[in-house]
This record gives structure tokens, sequence and C-alpha cells, in this order.
């Protein structure tokens, strides 16, 4: 349900599909264990619109039917190969661990997959703060100068 609803709120804002801001973006990154001709494949504009409401419909399937273990598998693949897509084209890095969570709640017992849940957000949270510290330096980092310059730079950039 969050999914089609961030996906109906954004079109509504903005007026345009967000999910589809990669088609046709000339630089695609893809890991080191992802075939060049999937993520070749996966780029075309059918299976790359095909993909965001196949996530969204699969994660709701396996919501309402978590004893099956298809319907949780198919939702995994789905958010993984939707990622996957969408991350290659637009070089973030917000859902993957939600990608970790999924597969997590597809192939562990509910208590294993909470605990596992529970690492991936404690990892995002503190791997996020730890790479800034490491490479803007502790002092450096902690000055209230830091926020400022950032904020500043994100006040100038156009919006929309």
């Amino acid at each position: 349900g969050g999914f089609l609803f961030l996906w109906v709120l954004a079109i509504a804002v903005t007026g345009e599909d967000i999910t589809c801001r990669g088609v046709g973006c000339p630089v695609a990154l893809r890991p080191s264990w992802c075939p060049k001709k999937l993520l070749q494949f996966l780029l075309q504009p059918w299976p790359y619109y095909a993909l965001y409401p196949a996530t969204w419909i699969s994660c709701f399937l396996a919501a309402i039917c978590p004893h099956l273990l298809s319907a949780r598998l198919f939702a995994a693949l789905a958010l993984t190969l939707y990622v996957l897509t969408e991350s290659s084209v637009t070089h973030g890095h917000r859902d993957h661990a939600n990608v970790y969570t999924a597969w997590a709640l597809a192939l562990l017992w509910p208590s294993y997959a909470e605990g596992v849940t529970l690492g991936v957000c404690v990892f995002m949270m503190a791997s996020s703060g730890f790479s800034k510290v490491l490479v803007g330096g502790t002092k450096e980092w902690a000055s209230p100068e830091t926020l400022r310059i950032i904020l500043n730079e994100y006040k100038d950039l156009p919006t929309g």
C-alpha cells in the first residue's frame, strides 16, 4: 500500500511519473555481479515501466498471503529488480535496506527476519554517519559550519 500511495502522491505533486525518470538516461552503473545483458534488458521502456507496479502488487500479495513462500520470494525478487534498475540510473541507495529486509522476510523465520531487519537498519544508519566522519574528519564534520555550508548548497539548487 505504501508504494502505491507514494506513487500516486508523487504524480499528483510533480505532474509526472517519477518511477520513469531513468528511461533514456545515458549512463547506467551496474554492480559487478549483475550481467550486462540483464541490466540492458531491464532498462528498456516496457520492462522498466512494468517493474514499479509489479513491485508494489507483489509486495501487497506477500503481505496478505505471508504463508505463501512463492509470494514472498516473488516480492523480494521484484523489489530487487526494481531497485537494481532504478539505482543504476539514479545512483541512489535509499531502497537497499528494503531489499535486504524483503529477502530476510522471504527466506527466514519471522523472529530471525526481525533481527536481520533491525541489524540492517542499524548498519545503514551507522555506516552513513561513520563514512561522513571518515571522509570529513570528526572535528570538521561536527562543526556547525559544515551543516551551514551543506544547507547553503541545497538552498541554491533549482527546484522542480
